[in-house]
């Protein structure tokens, strides 16, 4: 099962079009890692919190691993 994670906290106010490249460039690179669900946590408001559903990932160097990807969990 994929595990949510808080990815990036962006706080206001930020203009809307840097925030439209923010989000989309966000978004991109965690749909390129494997990201199946990527969201806005309304939770939060007025700040902008982003979660994605990523796949669980194996230790460095598990049995056939060969790139392993560590996202440290949110603080």
């Amino acid at each position: 099962m994929p595990d949510p994670r808080r990815i990036l906290t962006v706080h206001s106010p930020v203009p809307p079009q840097v925030l439209d490249h923010l989000l989309s460039a966000v978004e991109g690179a965690l749909r390129r890692a494997g990201a199946g669900r990527v969201w806005i946590d309304c939770h939060y408001a007025p700040d902008l919190v982003v979660m994605a559903e990523l796949a669980a990932t194996e230790p460095a160097g598990a049995a056939g691993s060969d790139v392993t990807a560590v996202i440290p969990q949110p603080r």
